[in-house]
């Protein structure tokens, strides 16, 4: 803040006291989990909390400060994430060109939308993807991906949650941990959530279980919407083998903690059969291994 004085001679006649909403300059960080696309310094405040909690740290662009958000800029992060914490009018074409490449690369972007988001130059960039991939809701955020069986399958990667004007700090630092999940390999989020299984974190151990069945529910989905043969003639090329092979090579918390996975992925098998995408599925014979140790194991039957 600053303040102005009015005088007349050695007389004060007035004063006034002025609040400046000041923005930090954008600087890359190599150890940055992603960038922050703002435009206020309100926004700025509120991801700066949620990322505090989440315990992520981003670099801060601010178009106030920087102007529009370039590719050049963007393209610094595509092995990283990009988080528009509010997708509004302020960020105009520039920013909206700046997306538009960044995703084109197969970049990771996390956009939160509110009632007149779509309308905006960077909302209608994201709106026109969400007509090429299909979505699969997870926690609080709907994830738009390319069909992971479709040959040259684009790696972009677009979660879609709340304005964060319109969540709590706690709200918003959870769907960062999650979208932070989702850019990590498969192998490397069946080891996130093997580790939080043993170490008791309730919170972590829902984050990660949840992002290892939304990939491998994707891959029932994208293999059904292209009617093909994986799971029956590519078997150890698929997720779904890696999980199953990785859970039985584990012991102790580790190994319960993955069979536990299981009801959720014979839901999910079941919903793909029932919304008529297989007449027959090989789904459940991949599962077999992975449903005996789980009968035997967690609920207690006698094996074969």
């Amino acid at each position: 803040s600053f303040e102005v004085q009015i005088l007349e001679g050695d007389w004060l006649l007035g004063k006034r006291s002025f609040k400046v909403d000041s923005a930090k300059r954008w600087q890359y960080n190599a150890d940055a989990t992603g960038l922050f696309v703002l435009s206020s310094g309100d926004l700025g405040k509120r991801a700066d909390e949620a990322s505090k909690l989440a315990g992520l740290g981003f670099d801060a662009y601010d178009v106030r400060v920087e102007g529009e958000l370039t590719a050049e800029i963007a393209g610094k992060y595509l092995d990283k994430v990009l988080v528009i914490p509010s997708v509004n009018a302020q960020l105009g074409n520039g920013s909206a060109a700046a997306v538009k490449s960044f995703l084109e690369s197969g970049g990771r972007l996390f956009a939160g939308l509110n009632d007149g988001s779509r309308r905006t130059p960077v909302g209608s960039v994201i709106a026109s993807l969400e007509q090429s991939y299909a979505s699969l809701a997870l926690e609080g955020l709907v994830v738009y991906q390319d069909n992971g069986f479709n040959p040259g399958a684009s790696k972009a990667l677009v979660a879609e949650g709340r304005d964060i004007r319109n969540e709590t700090a706690a709200d918003a630092a959870s769907d960062l941990v999650v979208f932070e999940l989702l850019g990590k390999a498969f192998n490397d989020k069946v080891s996130a959530y093997a580790a939080a299984f043993v170490s008791g974190n309730q919170a972590r151990i829902k984050a990660t279980r949840d992002v290892v069945t939304h990939d491998l529910v994707k891959e029932m989905r994208d293999n059904a919407a292209i009617d093909g043969k994986n799971f029956k003639n590519n078997k150890a090329a698929l997720k779904l083998t890696a999980f199953i092979n990785t859970a039985l090579s584990k012991q102790g918390g580790e190994r319960r903690g993955l069979l536990l996975v299981y009801p959720a992925l014979e839901t999910a098998r079941t919903q793909v059969e029932k919304d008529g995408w297989f007449r027959s599925t090989p789904i459940a014979d991949v599962l077999k291994p992975l449903k005996k140790a789980y009968e035997v194991e967690i609920q207690g039957r006698r094996g074969d």
